[in-house]
């Protein structure tokens, strides 16, 4: 698995997911972007089931990001997304991920809230 950004001709950085085999064939490739504004993924996870949970942060206007996690299955085939702005306009950012045994998906990062930045879970 290797996650990362790529350029498109009409967009800025996107969500790059790239799943390779054992022996380094290509499964599939997929890429995310929203609005073609900047999309740059942080961190990775794969659970039990073998689906693929990216999340990062994703511009959804000048100056203003908010973390974006994206649930793939084993195919590659998107199942979920959630883009949380966490405070309002800022550049949030998720920092890392961890998954409970529960399935949760948790995150920290930072929030800019006005001129401050802060870190939430």
């Amino acid at each position: 698995m290797v996650v990362g950004g790529s350029y498109g001709l009409t967009t800025q950085s996107d969500y790059l997911t790239v799943k390779y085999d054992a022996n380094g064939s290509l499964q599939w490739a997929v890429s995310y972007d929203y609005a073609g504004f900047h999309d740059t993924p942080i961190d990775v996870r794969i659970d039990p089931n073998d689906n693929i949970i990216v999340t990062g942060a994703s511009a959804s206007a000048i100056n203003n990001y908010d973390y974006t996690t994206i649930e793939y299955d084993a195919w590659g085939t998107q199942n979920a997304i959630d883009r949380q702005n966490i405070v309002g306009a800022g550049l949030d950012s998720p920092l890392a991920m961890i998954r409970d045994n529960a399935g949760n998906i948790y995150l920290t990062g930072k929030v800019q809230n006005g001129t401050n930045i802060d870190i939430r879970t």
